[in-house]
This record gives structure tokens, sequence and C-alpha cells, in this order.
């Protein structure tokens, strides 16, 4: 009987015993699976559609639980964008990684909490061709950074969502050949629009347009009235340009310049009314050009300095120089080769104007005008 309960025992002892270890092997499913009648099941290489000629983008796998950072959207959501908090009011968007003009798309038309951008980045990307309208949906940026890319067009109303809020545009290094429409954007001070695919000098328009840089383009001239129509501007770079020559009054209609770059093309003379600055020391540039003959009117309201290093310049006429120096503007005059005769002699009997000539302008001679001997000017001028 004793022997009986015991094999009864043995066997309910194993049959529990199974079972627990059974059980124990079993998938466990959440609560929300159970609701939503769908095991929870994820995937490390879930591939997502590919868009426009990609060849196809394995999505990480962002947790599910992953929160996203306030106010930024959540990680998945944008991805391979990525949204950096700057504060608790500003974020920057950076979508140097899309593989295409499609997923640029598409990654806009997102939900996302907040729209207000202060900036997006778009750097060394060769996928993106194409900026059209509605790729950046509804959102807004006070900065866009496009460079080194292989962007050709910018549609006019590709950054339509940003015309109360964008104050620079910066489009570097790509192959841009059309400067869009910018005079909607109400708070627009700054395009840097280097090194991209332009022939000819852009027709621009803007009332609040400050800084202005145009470098690397082969426009060989600038028209006489290619700034007219940006009165706010202060600030120009049209260095490296290849321009032949300025016409009079290209630069006289802009009453807040102070700042102008003509540096590295191939100008060879400075005609009457050529340049008309404002405001307390104020800059002109005109190094590496091929300039022999300035106009003695060609200069007014320079007061700061005026640099034309590396030219061809031979005399210094009183006439043209001498009222520069009186109103206080530092001459540049390195790498020209001056004959250094009897044409400077009122420059180097005057100390005080002779101070305001950079120390390394020299004669052809390469000897520097502060080592000239004044007497052999009192003596044989």
């Amino acid at each position: 009987m004793a022997s009986h309960r015991t094999s009864c025992l043995l066997i309910l002892y194993i049959i529990l015993h199974v079972g627990v270890i059974t059980h124990a092997n079993e998938p466990v499913i959440s609560q929300d699976s159970v609701v939503s009648g769908i095991s929870d099941v994820s995937s490390s290489n879930t591939t997502y559609p590919t868009f426009y000629g990609s060849k196809g983008n394995t999505k990480p796998d962002f947790p599910k639980t992953m929160p996203r950072t306030i106010p930024c959207p959540a990680p998945g959501d944008i991805w391979p964008c990525a949204c950096t908090p700057i504060d608790n009011v500003t974020m920057d968007i950076n979508c140097s990684n899309v593989t295409s003009d499609g997923q640029l798309r598409y990654i806009f038309s997102r939900e996302f909490p907040f729209r207000n951008f202060r900036s997006l980045v778009i750097q060394g990307n060769f996928h993106v061709n194409a900026l059209q309208e509605g790729d950046l949906g509804t959102c807004s940026f006070v900065n866009i950074d496009i460079r080194d890319s292989a962007l050709i067009t910018i549609d006019d109303f590709a950054l339509e969502g940003s015309l109360d809020t964008l104050e620079a545009l910066v489009l570097i290094n790509n192959n841009i050949r059309y400067i869009p429409d910018i005079s909607a954007f109400s708070r627009l001070n700054r395009l840097d629009f280097q090194y991209n695919a332009l022939t000819e000098f852009p027709f621009l328009n803007s009332s609040t347009l400050q800084t202005l840089i145009l470098r690397g383009f082969p426009f060989g001239v600038i028209p006489p009235t290619a700034t007219w129509y940006l009165p706010a501007l202060a600030y120009a770079d049209f260095a490296f340009c290849y321009l032949t020559e300025i016409s009079n009054g290209t630069f006289t209609h802009n009453e807040q310049l102070s700042y102008l770059e003509l540096g590295s093309n191939s100008l060879k003379s400075i005609p009457k009314d050529a340049f008309r600055m404002s405001g307390a020391n104020n800059t002109l540039l005109l190094q590496g050009n091929l300039i022999s003959d300035v106009d003695p009117e060609a200069f007014s309201g320079i007061t700061g300095k005026l640099t034309l290093n590396s030219n061809r310049l031979q005399v210094l006429q009183e006439e043209i120089w001498r009222p520069l120096l009186e109103a206080n503007v530092m001459l540049y005059l390195a790498g020209n080769s001056f004959t250094c005769g009897c044409d400077i002699a009122w420059l180097i009997l005057n100390p005080t104007l002779l101070w305001r000539v950079h120390d390394e302008a020299t004669c052809f001679t390469g000897q520097k005008f502060v080592e000239l001997d004044p007497a052999w000017y009192i003596n044989m001028c």
C-alpha cells in the first residue's frame, strides 16, 4: 500500500516538473500584444521602402520605448536625419545622410511635434539633386546651410515655409545654376553663394539683405545695376569672378555699403565714380588684380582700409592718393613695382601720410618706402 502511494506521488511530481519546464520555454507575449492580437516580434533588419533610385535603407532598430528629446521628433521618425536640441525652445536638424530627394520629402511629411527649427544642415551629400516645393513640408528655418553637395536646383517655392523666419541662406560648393527668388523673405540678411554653377551675374532683389557673397564664378563683368535693388547691402564679396572691368556707378547706390571685396580678378583700371563707400572704418579690397590706372575720382567715402596689393601700379599721383591718406585711410600697396621717382616726393616728405601706407610697400628694386632717403627728394625733385 505504501509502495503504491509512493509510485503515485512520483508520477505526479514528474508531470508537474515537466509542465513547469515546458511553460518556462514558451514565448512571453506582452499585455500590449494581447490587446492588439499581434505578437511583439521585432526584427533588427527592418527594410524601409526604396526612394527614387536609392538602393534601399536599412533602418536602425530604434527601441519602441525610446523617448524623443524635447522638442525634437522621435529619432525613428526622421532617420537618417538627426535632430539636436539646442535648448528648451531651439533645435537643429541635420539631413546630410539622406539617400534621395524622395526620402527627404518623406521625412518632412511626417508629423513633427514642433516644426520651427533653428538650422537645416546638409553637407557632403551626393544624392539630393533638387529641392522642390513641398520637399521640406511645412517646417521653417532661421538658417539653411547646404554645402559640398550635388544639389543642382532649388525651386522658388521650396523654402516658402521659411518666408518669415529665414535669416541666412548658405549654399557653398554645390552645382546650383540659379539663385531662387529672395524678394519675399522678410528677414533674410545673409546670402552666401560661393562656388556653384552660375555663368552670369544674377538679378537680386531684397530690402533686407546685408551680406552677399558670390565667389568663384566666370562673370567677367558686373552689371552697373547689379546691387541697385539691395538697399540694405553692407558687405559684398565678388572675389575670383574673372572680372575685367568695373563700370562707373556700379557701387555708388548702396548707402550702407562698408565692405567690398573684389580681389583676385583681372581688373586693369578703376574708372571715375566706381566706388562710394559709407560708414566709419570701411574697407575696399582690390588685391590680386592687374590695376595700373586709377581715375582721380574713382574712390569716394573710404575711411578705413584700401588694399591694392599685387597689382601693376608704378606711380602714386598726389591728386589721387593724398585725399585718401588725409582722410586717415590705411593704404596697402605691397607687390607693386613703383618707380619711386619724384612722383612720390609728396609722400616721402610727409611722415604723417607715409605712416598710413603699410610698411610692405616697395619700389621695383625691392626697397621699402620707409627706407627711402628724404634728402633725395628734397634735393632732386
